[in-house]
């Protein structure tokens, strides 16, 4: 069913979180219901108020009906439903115009696919899918291109904690030479 395949790929992405390090409520927030009602799967927070949200869409009942048929042109017909079906998964996540609700900076937002091959299919038949996503801010990806992003934004937030940590170890040298300074002079 298609809520099952949902559950999937957010289950599919929550693990993707924990391989790449990310904690819950410190690096991102799951199902964050927004004022207009809206919910996306997952918002990542970056440092200097950045943020990506992040939907889970499975889009795969065509897809699947494909694999299980031979070869031929009901194989070809229920690729070309599969395409456009992802193709309206983009336009209905870029309709939910995330940019106006959540806070943050963000120029994209995330379409998360759960399976390499349901993206590679779509990409296959619809040679200009990714290229219409992204002219809709929307970024599609799979458990391999999620995984690099996540694993980005971890390493983006231990930059951050090494920057913060040298920028206080800067202001403590300079108060303290200060000090040393006047205790001399006196």
């Amino acid at each position: 069913s298609g809520q099952a395949r949902g559950n999937w790929g957010e289950v599919k992405l929550r693990r993707l979180f924990e391989m790449a390090g990310l904690s819950e409520h410190v690096n991102f927030m799951e199902q964050v219901t927004l004022d207009n009602g809206l919910r996306p799967d997952f918002v990542v927070v970056l440092p200097e108020e950045g943020v990506i949200p992040i939907d889970s869409k499975a889009v795969g009942e065509k897809y699947l009906e494909a694999v299980e048929t031979e070869a031929g042109p009901v194989q070809d017909d229920l690729l070309l439903k599969h395409a456009k079906s992802m193709r309206t998964r983009i336009t209905e996540l870029s309709s939910k115009a995330y940019q106006e609700s959540i806070e943050g900076n963000f120029d994209h937002v995330v379409m998360f696919v759960p399976s390499e091959a349901m993206a590679a299919a779509a990409f296959n038949v619809d040679p200009d899918l990714m290229e219409y996503a992204m002219s809709k801010a929307v970024l599609v990806t799979t458990p391999v291109t999620m995984l690099g992003l996540l694993r980005t934004v971890a390493l983006y937030w231990q930059q951050h904690a090494l920057a913060e940590g040298a920028r206080e170890i800067y202001d403590v040298s300079r108060e303290f030479y200060k000090r040393v300074t006047t205790m001399v002079e006196h």
